[in-house]
């Protein structure tokens, strides 16, 4: 089940071992996905899985090798309720590659 809400977001709803969860990602002014957040994505935990609050945040948009992505980005916990970072990246260069791992141009043009 899903819901674009006015607000600049989408929300997915689903079952997650189990559980009923949700995903929504925000979108920015151009309609790129500036963040994603659940409230219960499946962490490993002494040998078992809690679901967790969790997060990631893109910014930076920029052509990179022909297509337009986030050039940085973050990816979290929420744990006790403190946000926990556990990624932080720039992406460099990006080479997009088929099925049989031969190197292929952008299929569409960039913005």
């Amino acid at each position: 089940r899903s819901k674009v809400q006015y607000d600049g977001s989408v929300r997915i709803w689903g079952k997650i071992v189990g559980e009923q969860v949700w995903v929504e990602a925000l979108l920015d002014q151009e309609g790129r996905i500036s963040e994603i957040r659940t409230d219960g994505r499946a962490r490993g935990v002494e040998g078992g899985t809690v679901l967790t609050p969790w997060g990631a945040a893109y910014s930076d948009w920029s052509i990179i090798g022909g297509y337009e992505m986030p050039r940085n980005g973050e990816v979290w916990w929420v744990i006790d309720g403190k946000k926990i970072p556990y990624w932080r990246g720039e992406i460099m260069g990006v080479t997009a590659l088929d099925a049989t791992g031969k190197p292929v141009a952008p299929s569409r043009p960039s913005r």
